[in-house]
């Protein structure tokens, strides 16, 4: 949590912003009924009652600059918390081994690599945690506080945190209802209180859900059976690799069958077992077993729930579905533990029928740990399919929102990924930020060239005489295990050979002191790969584009070698300068391989950055700003308005498309070399300028093999109005090598002709800029 992602809000803070800004600016009343309505409706996102969450982000806001790791962290003690809870509530009534077993499935499963959908999430985790500590403290007091009346104020003060949390009380109220009738002991004053409890948590949503499309329409067509595996999938998402899907899954799919079933056969054996006038002793597990059943109700409501709701299973629900394993343990528990005094009786006075049960449902019990164990053995090994919400908290993602003004209208994938968002909303989350010096607008910040990266003020090139290969991101310090540049890890710049890369930087006036940080060595090569005789690197740095001062060089000829460079660039404030990193080849390039750890620039700021209520906003890959290429006899354009060109897509589907419905490709001859051209362009307008950025996105496909089974897809939000721009995709982001060539496009959507199409575009031309 401390090593990864990057300190920026993203995606749902942007609820949270305005009211933050308020209350910050002082015009908010803590003491007028009317103001903490307001704040409670403000808090409220969709149908998710959110202000006991919302009060620790305002903490955070005032006393740690809206740092993310404050969210992250305080989620993850009070996750432990929860977890400590339920281990008590299920296991109070185990011993020995057992109970140790029981707690440390727990454990793992609260903590496993399929709970990093929430986990890596700031603020989604604090409502996640919050709200299941609410359900997991409301179930608890029914079983662990003896006196009645006590027990009965501590649940519903349980149920209100998980609904002003997260509005889960449906589900934590029907468990506890579900706890409280099968434990049987003085129901009627809970019972009301749950009753009260529920229509606090559904009334003030009535007609605010709305059933959401199966995702399994075409799929399945039974609804009956539909209904079933969208659950299924949810049951087993926690012990499921690639949950970050949302379709069928069939580990999930098989991990749901195993826990219905074995549940099933769980519950059913402790049933029989209490049924064969059992002695006073083998019944004191009922209560843990009853807690585990109201934990399996828990779960199941809140799928169907997700299920009428949703139209998809998000990874961050496994922390919703977890509960029901959590049952599942418990059930596992509570059998062994009944087990005990059947195989501790002399075998002639133990009665066949109780052997029997005994014996079947411990296996059945062993098996059920077996395969939980087995697969948290097989998900726990990478985390790149269970995350969601990481790839909009990257260095990428805080460049985007810290430099708002003049960020790439394609950076806004990179922190916001919902339907409907637009290029402004970069603006409205930033400016607020900017006003408070909160986040990565704080006093002290670190910009990474792997975040500027994605701008296309950041130049990359090779010596095409000494070699073919491009700079590229690493993780460590192997060539090996390159990363995209837009990655979560914080990665390394590898430079091949001859190549180069420059990085232009403004540094602000208000700039108390700022340092150049990395780390330069070889880089790690196969064994194929045999080093040469070293290579020579070196960092230099130009001011307003005068002559170049070389800040570092040094020739290194083993991999060990490793140099640790800091330099201050403190003296110049105030101006544009220009950091070039760079090897000096021998001539036997292909295999000096030189890599700069981490490059970064440590800033601290003496005074805030100017704040303006209106700024001027450029986007630089926009012809608004006067670094965007201009146009030149080189250049390749192909126009829209020779209708010859273009052929009609119909139903295309491109990444981060919703609607493709008119699409173009281009029929001429396109051959172009990558590394030749330094943007692609396209020039257009959207008519509805209150459109989200489902209505004012381009995207392009562009083919990079005449077979077309080799293409990347772009994305390009367009401004809100209705003027023509032109906008720029960096070709460098496509990470291609230097044989790389684009043989085709398509755009989407589009009409030929440049005709406006039914979602209001009007794409005119594409040109590829040459270098």
């Amino acid at each position: 949590m401390n090593t990864i992602g990057a300190n920026n809000p993203q995606d749902d803070y942007l609820f949270y912003v305005p009211t933050i800004d308020a209350i910050l600016c002082g015009k908010f009343n803590w003491l007028n009924f009317s103001d903490l309505a307001k704040l409670l409706s403000d808090t409220t996102l969709s149908s998710h009652v959110t202000v006991l969450p919302f009060l620790f982000i305002l903490a955070n806001a005032i006393f740690f600059h809206l740092d993310m790791r404050f969210d992250l962290f305080v989620a993850l003690f009070v996750c432990l918390v929860k977890t400590c809870i339920i281990a008590d509530v299920l296991c109070y009534r185990l011993s020995g081994w057992i109970k140790a077993i029981t707690r440390s499935f727990i454990l793992l499963f609260s903590f496993s690599l399929t709970q990093s959908g929430s986990m890596f999430f700031g603020m989604g985790n604090l409502l996640w945690q919050f709200a299941l500590l609410g359900t997991a403290l409301a179930l608890w007091s029914i079983f662990r506080i003896e006196k009645r009346t006590k027990s009965v104020v501590v649940m519903f003060i349980g149920g209100l945190i998980s609904t002003l949390s997260y509005s889960l009380g449906s589900g934590t109220w029907l468990a506890c209802i579900t706890a409280v009738l099968l434990r049987g002991k003085a129901i009627a004053l809970p019972l009301i209180f749950c009753a009260l409890g529920m229509a606090i948590d559904v009334l003030p949503n009535v007609g605010a859900v709305c059933p959401a499309p199966a995702v399994w329409q075409q799929e399945v067509s039974n609804p009956v059976l539909r209904h079933f595996l969208f659950l299924m999938n949810f049951v087993g998402r926690p012990l499921s690799n690639y949950i970050v899907l949302h379709g069928r899954i069939p580990m999930s799919e098989t991990a749901g069958y195993v826990g219905l079933i074995g549940g099933l056969l769980l519950v059913a054996s402790l049933c029989a077992s209490r049924s064969l006038k059992a002695r006073p002793a083998e019944n004191l597990t009922y209560p843990c077993a009853v807690a585990a059943i109201s934990m399996l109700v828990f779960a199941l409501v809140m799928g169907g729930l997700i299920d009428f709701s949703r139209a998809y299973l998000n990874p961050s629900y496994a922390c919703l579905s977890v509960f029901f394993w959590y049952g599942i343990f418990g059930l596992c528990g509570c059998t062994l533990e009944n087990a005990k005094p059947d195989f501790a009786r002399p075998w002639s006075s133990r009665p066949k029928a109780r052997l029997l049960l005994s014996l079947t449902s411990s296996l059945c019990a062993v098996a059920i740990l077996l395969f939980s164990l087995q697969s948290f053995w097989l998900t726990n090994r990478d985390l790149r399919d269970k995350h969601f919400y990481l790839d909009r908290r990257t260095a990428v993602s805080e460049f985007c929102l810290r430099n708002f003004k003049t960020a790439p209208t394609y950076g806004l994938r990179y922190l916001f990924g919902w339907p409907g968002e637009h290029y402004e909303q970069i603006e409205a989350m930033a400016l607020p930020l900017l006003k408070h010096q909160l986040s990565c607008f704080g006093r002290d910040q670190t910009w990474r060239l792997q975040g500027d990266f994605v701008q296309p003020t950041v130049k990359v090139g090779f010596d095409e005489r000494m070699g073919t290969n491009t700079v590229c991101w690493v993780k460590n310090s192997s060539c090996t295990q390159v990363r995209p540049f837009d990655d979560y890890e914080h990665l390394s710049l590898c430079l091949p050979g001859s190549a180069w890369l420059t990085w232009n930087i403004d540094v602000p006036a208000e700039v108390g002191w700022a340092e150049l940080k990395t780390a330069i060595c070889l880089a790690k090569i196969p064994p194929s790969m045999l080093v040469k005789d070293g290579v020579e690197s070196e960092i230099a740095l130009s001011v307003d584009g005068r002559r170049e001062e070389i800040l570092f060089r040094r020739r290194f000829l083993r991999p060990g070698q490793k140099e640790h460079v800091s330099i201050s660039l403190t003296k110049y404030k105030g101006k544009k300068i220009q950091i070039a990193f760079r090897n000096k080849s021998d001539g036997f390039c292909f295999d000096d391989w030189s890599i700069f750890e981490h490059p970064r620039i440590d800033v601290h700021l003496s005074r805030p950055l100017p704040y303006e209520i209106h700024p001027d906003i450029r986007p630089v890959n926009t012809e608004l700003s006067d670094q965007f290429p201009k146009l030149t006899s080189q250049d390749r354009i192909l126009s829209l308005a020779e209708e010859g060109d273009w052929e009609s897509k119909p139903g295309v589907r491109l990444t981060y498309a919703t609607s493709d419905a008119e699409a173009v490709k281009y029929k001429g001859k396109l051959d172009l070399r990558v590394a030749d051209y330094s943007q692609v362009i396209i020039t257009g307008r959207a008519q509805d300028a209150d459109a989200g950025d489902a209505q004012r996105t381009v995207r392009l496909r562009l083919f990079l093999s005449k077979d077309e089974k080799n293409f990347k897809d772009v994305s390009l939000p367009l401004l809100a109005d209705h003027q023509l721009h032109s906008y720029g995709y960096d070709l460098k982001l496509l990470c291609c090598n230097a044989y790389s060539r684009i043989t085709g496009i398509e755009i989407a959507p589009a009409r030929v002709g440049g005709r406006t199409t039914s979602d209001g575009f009007a794409v005119e031309s594409v040109r590829f800029a040459r270098k």
